[in-house]
């Protein structure tokens, strides 16, 4: 399993490579590796959340923002870390309220 989620990550990580645009697409790709890393390297995963959070506050898309918050939680709790990780899960949360998102709450 864990060769499949590396050669998932290679290929996101190549794709990112090749998109300097910073737009939503971006912002996918590194919410993507942000996840994909949570259970290979959950610093780098870190690392990812941390432009995702930049780059959807740039883009003023507080539905991704979210979701940065939800994977960097993902990636602390993969790390032991789960006061932090309780902070990003609250900081997701709390955005899908505000936003109106009944089922991302939910599943956050």
């Amino acid at each position: 399993m864990l060769l499949a989620q590396q050669k998932e990550l290679d290929s996101l990580l190549s794709q990112l490579n090749k998109h300097p645009a910073q737009d939503s697409v971006q912002l996918d790709l590194l919410l993507d590796i942000s996840f994909d890393y949570s259970s290979i390297d959950p610093a780098k995963g870190l690392a990812a959340g941390d432009k995702a959070i930049r780059l959807a506050r740039l883009l003023n898309n507080r539905s991704r923002l979210a979701s940065a918050y939800n994977y960097k939680a993902v990636n602390y709790a993969a790390q032991g870390n789960d006061t932090t990780a309780l902070h990003y899960y609250f900081n997701c949360l709390a955005l899908r309220r505000q936003l109106g998102d009944s089922t991302g709450s939910a599943i956050t």
